[in-house]
């Protein structure tokens, strides 16, 4: 599976952990499980929505173990490439 070839390859250093988490993403998703990292966002008629998160409360503590930002700052960047308006707390 590309998920075990990438894990290797973040292992060798030969990619980085933070495609590794937006792969994870993606491959759970479809798996029909929440994401870890918060990378993945739904773009639809009703607007730009983060697909469920497992563990919510400490998304910003793995998404800063992979060198992402915040949550906050991703989806803000998200929606204005998308061209909507900030989520609300």
């Amino acid at each position: 599976m590309v998920l075990e070839l990438l894990q290797e390859a973040v292992r060798s250093g030969e990619a980085t952990r933070r495609h590794l988490a937006f792969l994870t993403g993606r491959v759970r998703i479809r798996a029909g499980r929440p994401q870890l990292y918060g990378t993945a966002f739904s773009v639809g008629i009703t607007g730009i929505h983060a697909f469920d998160v497992e563990d919510p409360e400490h998304v910003d503590e793995r998404r800063a173990e992979t060198g992402l930002e915040p949550f906050y700052e991703f989806d803000k960047s998200e929606r204005l490439y998308n061209k909507t308006p900030p989520a609300t707390a």
